[in-house]
């Protein structure tokens, strides 16, 4: 099985309530990492997105250490990763910021990786109208079997 997940790998800043900063990564990082354990040895993940030159030597490295992952559809930018940042000012309250946004995704950069058993887009970085409107007819003509968006 092949799966296309197209998004943005975002690298998060958390600043938890009463306790220390945490780095990770997040966006459809969580998604296609928890993909890669699930599935089947011959199975593969195909990421779609974005990222900035500061991190793209860390993110393959990490990629291709994992199970099922092709790197194939990132596509480094000359800029400063997507950043987000979760600031806790109380257990249930948060406030989110965003830096260094990425420009939105072009169907022509998606449209080499449609040909799967499944794709998973959405993202404020892709152009949703484009993107839903050439996968249903990607799904239409068999070239993709399933579409999400979430």
């Amino acid at each position: 099985m092949k799966i296309t997940v197209i998004g943005t790998i975002n690298k998060d800043l958390i600043l938890p309530f009463r306790n220390a900063p945490i780095e990770s990564f997040g966006g459809i990082f969580y998604d296609i990492s928890i993909l890669s354990y699930l599935l089947e040895e011959d199975d593969e993940i195909i990421p779609v997105s974005f990222i900035g030159e500061d991190i793209f030597p860390t993110v393959q490295a990490i990629l291709k250490k994992l199970p099922n992952i092709s790197t194939k559809g990132l596509i480094p930018l000359p800029q400063k990763n997507h950043k987000v940042i979760l600031e806790y000012a109380s257990p249930s309250r948060r406030q989110e910021k965003s830096l260094f946004q990425f420009p939105a995704l072009k169907w022509e950069q998606m449209a080499p990786f449609i040909d799967s058993d499944m794709v998973n887009g959405a993202s404020p970085h892709s152009r949703m109208d484009s993107f839903e409107k050439r996968t249903n007819e990607a799904s239409r003509s068999g070239r993709c079997r399933s579409l999400l968006n979430s």
